[in-house]
């Protein structure tokens, strides 16, 4: 019998829990255990993106959907900014 393919949420899922569930657990702040979660829950609410990038490593992906989401924040404060001026 063949071997199953992992889903992209477990494979998210698997990241955090073998590569940086030290990581995590180390995190001594409960701010920064929280922003840890919500990167990683950014990932997941792009799983389907992530998915599609077959050429690249899981963390990879999920660091750029990351990256995106924050890009958005760093926008929408910018656009707050302007209209403020």
């Amino acid at each position: 019998m063949g071997r199953s393919q992992l889903t992209t949420t477990d494979k998210i899922n698997r990241l955090v829990a073998n590569h940086f569930g030290n990581f995590r657990r180390s995190l001594m702040n409960l701010n920064e255990r929280r922003a840890f979660d919500q990167l990683f829950a950014v990932a997941k609410n792009n799983r389907l993106a992530i998915s599609q990038a077959n050429d690249v490593l899981p963390i990879d992906a999920a660091q750029m959907a990351m990256l995106i989401d924050l890009q958005k924040q760093i926008d929408l404060l910018q656009q707050r900014l302007d209209e403020q001026t």
